[in-house]
This record gives structure tokens, sequence and C-alpha cells, in this order.
């Protein structure tokens, strides 16, 4: 069996889901927004209990990576709690939101503080504006995974995610038409899809990000399989 790899690095995350805007517990007139449904494409057995979900503080304009990470570390003293804080941007209605994708929150009650903490910061925050709707989120996020074996990771910070190398880059709208003709094939197999791409050191690869809790590594292979099969006949 060939050595398991260890990886830290950066990439980015495109998924779609519904997003509604919170009007309690926030920074007075700013606008910050709610995943409805984390991982619609994954169907839980059993209603799970209701955690808050992935919080997107929405910007005037975007924030750098790096400053983002500087400001997170400096703040989580402050704040006295963890977090995971992320860039982000929100594509709705035709325009362009940046924002900063905020999880771990223990209680919808840390979000006021937690904006105040980032508009010390220098941080400013859209104007708030009632929305229910659907989304295309971009994500830009480090990664920290292992590859278990060629083209296949695992998470090591969320066990339930997993990241397949495909052979080609897929415009979202397409990647939605795929992913439906790959479960149509895999009806067996219950998982949630997104694309992401990770740097490598040998350059930037295109990969299907995975939440499931299949761990068997020969299903996923199935799931890879059927993915590059069906791409080749789009792209």
């Amino acid at each position: 069996m060939s050595e398991k790899i260890t990886i830290e690095t950066f990439g980015n995350i495109t998924k779609e889901e519904n997003i509604v805007s919170l009007e309690n517990n926030i920074r007075k007139g700013t606008l910050v927004l709610e995943q409805i449904e984390s991982y619609p494409g994954y169907h839980h057995e059993s209603p799970e209990n209701k955690e808050i979900g992935h919080i997107f503080l929405v910007l005037e304009t975007p924030v750098e990576v790096m400053d983002l990470m500087r400001m997170s570390k400096k703040i989580e003293r402050l704040f006295e709690r963890k977090f995971d804080a992320v860039v982000g941007n929100l594509i709705f209605d035709n325009k362009n939101f940046p924002c900063i994708r905020v999880r771990n929150l223990q209680d919808y009650n840390e979000i006021e503080e937690l904006q105040s903490w980032f508009f010390d910061a220098g941080l400013r925050f859209a104007r708030n504006r009632k929305v229910n709707t659907k989304a295309i989120i971009k994500l830009k996020k480090p990664f920290y995974i292992e590859e278990i074996q060629p083209d296949i990771y695992h998470d090591l910070n969320d066990p339930k995610h997993w990241y397949l190398r495909v052979e080609n880059e897929m415009p979202w709208n397409l990647f939605k038409k795929i992913t439906q003709m790959v479960k149509n094939n895999l009806s067996d197999l219950n998982f949630d899809a997104a694309t992401a791409g990770i740097y490598r050191k040998f350059g930037f690869i295109d990969a299907v990000r995975l939440y499931t809790t299949e761990n068997d590594t020969q299903k996923l292979a199935k799931i890879l399989e059927t993915y590059n099969m069906v791409c080749k006949k789009f792209v």
C-alpha cells in the first residue's frame, strides 16, 4: 500500500444553495444571510438536529484572503470562541456580493458581536435587504487534506468531505447537469456535490467536492470514474 500524503494548501469551492436574510441578532442595518439547508444533494435518512448553519456577512467591498486570515486570528482571541471564516462571493439577482462565510458558531447571539469585531478591524457591511433565493456560492479557503489514493483526497478537518480529481473543468450549469447524470447512474450512493479547485506544487487541479458518509474508497473511485465518463460527452 502506498504511503498517504498529507497536503496543506489553498483552493476554492463553488456550490449552489438557498439563502435567506436574518433580521435578528445582527448588527443594525447590515445584510447577513444564512444557508437554509447545508448539502442539499445529500438526503438524510432522518432529520438532523437543527444547528446554526453557514452564515454570510455581506460586505460593501471585498476583503483579501490573507487580510481576513490575519483579522480572524486576532479576533478569535478577543471573541474568546473558535470560528471558521473564509472569503466568499454570493451570486444572485444577477449581481456579485462579496462576503465572509462564517461557520462553527454555537448561537445566533454570537453573530452581532463577531460583526462588531470585524467592523472594528476595518470591514464595512452591505445594507440590509430581504433575501430569500438560490445563490451560487464561491469560497476561497485553505485545505488540509490527505491523498488516500491517486485522485482521491480526504478532508482532515471535515471527515464527511472528499475531493475527487477530475480530468476537466466544469462550468457550474454543466456541472449540475453532469452531477444529475452521475447520480442517475449511481442511485445507491448518497452524496452532495460541488466543484473545487486545489493548488498543488505541480499545478492547479480540478475536483469534485463530495459530502457523504461513505468512506469505501472503491465506491468513491466508482463515483470518480462515472464523473470522468459522463464528462467526456460534454467537455
